[in-house]
């Protein structure tokens, strides 16, 4: 790594301007200059050579860093820090100082939850899925069981299951279950327990499994261990509905090896474009590599439908791109976000975080996906339609005819970047927690 070659050479840049604000001393060589760095120096160091050889547009944003030093702020430390990356276009690409880190982290590895049973079942009342620690969970209840009713009240169709079984934390229900041949009255307290990130259930017979974002952890194991349960529970299905509603994507990894579970051995999911830096030029330039399906997919058989809406990004336009290049895979709801982006997050000498935008995600033609989006070959927001057109897209076995939306998003110019944290949909960790 160069970082103390760089180090001595980009010192000299700023400690030789006449800021006040930099320094007062007067440096006699490079090594004196290194000696009287503190903290806060080198973390601004390292953040520059970071974005230098990093930021998939630092070749036409990046400036010298003596106009970013000379930006610093009094009283606070990381200041020049913060002003560079807010000098950046890119809203994913941002700087988290070392005070707020541990916040951050907490909003980056929280599970979503909710009130309620922890039960999914099909349109015949059958429970197809018990979430873990759950109060169905502890209360014995199991998948295969079907309902029968609720606090005495006889249940035909799901939509009042759930009414039936919605409530505040503490509320006691009375579930009458069927179990092989038994009848059982099981008592069920609720509570807020975490969900999983991949929920089954069915809609007119046909699996839906809805991905509601791509973790490496989650109550379950994680959303790929998750992925595998709910394709092996529907082993023998021909047709699945995949529901990326409401998805802002996640880990890159993590969503690749879901989406190559739907491929054929050496299928190409997507291209990756990436930002590379020439030790010897000492430029960036970029790298296309193709990412293909190692294995066969466990459920590459089948015929899939998509749904997805304006809050379906990044990931989940990544697992869209794999399925309707390969498969021709129809696409219902609304046009997706747009984001074909990739950062990768890491931590600075200073224990900060910087999350930075390394790469482009490109559909395995070479399209861009980003700030376009794609267009649905049937648009609706209406959950029955949506579902009743689901039924007739795999009645049919429609292949997909529409495509990407038109360019009308633009990259932000600087003076337009948004001051909040971005959770990026579509990222690496370079460290572990």
């Amino acid at each position: 790594m160069r970082y103390f070659l760089f180090l001595g050479i980009v010192v000299s840049l700023f400690f030789g301007c006449s800021s006040e604000t930099v320094s007062n001393a007067s440096i006699e060589n490079d090594s004196a200059q290194t000696d009287s760095l503190t903290l806060a120096d080198v973390e601004f160091l390292f953040n520059y050579q970071l974005l230098q050889e990093n930021y998939y547009w630092a070749t036409e944003e990046l400036e010298d860093p003596s106009v970013y030093y000379g930006a610093y702020i009094e009283d606070h430390e990381y200041g020049n820090v913060s002003y560079m990356y807010s000098m950046l276009s890119d809203d994913y690409t941002y700087y988290i100082e070392p005070d707020l880190l541990e916040l951050f982290l907490d909003l980056m590895f929280s599970l979503p939850s909710e009130i309620g049973t922890g039960i999914e079942v099909d349109d015949s009342l059958k429970i197809i899925q018990v979430y873990t620690k759950s109060p169905a969970d502890l209360s014995g209840i199991k998948t295969g069981d079907v309902v029968l009713a609720v606090d005495g009240i006889e249940i035909k169709q799901k939509a009042t299951f759930e009414r039936l079984t919605t409530g505040e934390e503490g509320d006691e229900l009375s579930l009458t279950l069927l179990r092989e041949e038994d009848i059982l009255e099981v008592s069920v307290e609720l509570f807020e327990f975490s969900l999983p990130t991949v929920m089954l259930d069915s809609v007119g017979g046909v699996p839906r499994i809805r991905v509601t974002e791509f973790s490496s952890e989650s109550v379950d194991g994680g959303s790929y261990k998750e992925w595998i349960a709910a394709l092996e529970k529907t082993h023998g299905a021909t047709a699945t509905i995949i529901d990326l509603r409401g998805n802002p994507g996640g880990e890159v990894e993590t969503c690749l090896d879901m989406a190559s579970e739907m491929l054929h051995k050496n299928d190409t999911l997507v291209l990756l474009r990436s930002s590379v830096w020439d030790e010897e030029i000492e430029e960036q330039w970029k790298k296309t590599e193709a990412i293909l399906a190692s294995t066969e997919g466990i459920a590459s058989e089948r015929y899939y439908v998509l749904l997805a809406d304006s809050n379906s990004a990044s990931c989940s336009e990544t697992m869209m791109a794999a399925l309707t290049q390969n498969k021709k895979t129809p696409v219902i709801g609304m046009r997706s976000y747009g984001k074909g982006i990739m950062q990768n997050l890491g931590l600075t000498p200073a224990e900060g975080l910087y999350s930075v935008t390394t790469a482009e995600i490109l559909d395995k033609d070479g399209n861009s996906i980003h700030q376009r989006g794609f267009e649905p070959d049937f648009y609706s927001e209406d959950e029955e339609e949506i579902f009743a057109k689901a039924l007739e897209f795999i009645e049919l076995e429609q292949e997909r005819e529409a495509g990407y939306g038109s360019k009308t998003l633009v990259k932000k110019t600087k003076s337009e970047k948004s001051t909040r944290w971005e959770k990026p949909g579509a990222y690496r960790f370079t460290f572990k927690r």
